[in-house]
């Protein structure tokens, strides 16, 4: 015969092992549910089309600055870069040829690969001319300044345009404006000329230093 302080010894041992088989399964780590294949493409190609339709907005409105700043968002999207095409056509109509022929040459010499039948994200041929047409129109209207440093000899001279450093002497591209040119070498006094550029110009700027 089972005794009363026998069925009671049972039950404590059962809830404490059902105490303990909950509190490692509460312990255990979650597993994570991995997302379905292809899910982010259909959010990718929707954020793609707002943001091209807000520049699309914003170009025909003449908000040129508002059009740039969705197509910067937009480029890393675009695999097939029409929006790098219509990124550097809103910096043209903003003046900043610079950016915009610097842009599509990249664009030009090294397209996105054709695209083969139905699939998606590569670059359709009407992208790479139209980037060409508008890098032909970009390059003939954005100014070029060759600057020349004399008198440093072999000392290699510091050069500035507006108080930042730059890659030279040599040809530069830049936009209409008015530049400060600055260059300085140890030992040599520092030199400096402003240069005005409209659209279209070729100039030269030489800087001649003299010794200290």
């Amino acid at each position: 015969m089972i005794s009363s302080s026998s069925i009671r010894l049972a039950v404590v041992i059962y809830t404490s092992a059902a105490a303990i088989s909950l509190s490692l399964l509460s312990a255990a780590p979650a597993v994570a549910t991995p997302p379905k294949a292809g899910a982010a493409a259909p959010a990718k190609d929707s954020e793609l089309k707002s943001l091209l339709a807000q520049a699309e907005a914003a170009m025909k409105e003449s908000r040129f600055d508002d059009a740039i700043a969705a197509l910067r968002q937009a480029d890393p999207l675009d695999p097939s870069g029409a929006a790098k095409v219509e990124l550097a056509r809103a910096l043209d109509k903003t003046g900043k040829l610079a950016e915009a022929a610097s842009i599509l040459r990249a664009y030009v010499e090294a397209p996105p690969p054709p695209k083969p039948p139905k699939s998606k994200g590569a670059a359709p041929a009407s992208s790479v001319d139209a980037a060409k047409d508008l890098l032909a129109s970009v390059d003939k209207r954005a100014p070029r300044l060759s600057v020349i440093i004399t008198g440093t000899g072999s000392t290699p001279p510091k050069i500035t345009l507006n108080g930042k450093p730059i890659d030279g002497p040599g040809e530069l591209t830049l936009d209409p404006g008015t530049f400060l040119v600055a260059a300085e070498a140890k030992g040599y006094l520092r030199g400096a000329k402003k240069v005005k550029l409209v659209a279209g110009d070729r100039k030269k700027l030489q800087l001649e230093l003299r010794k200290m």
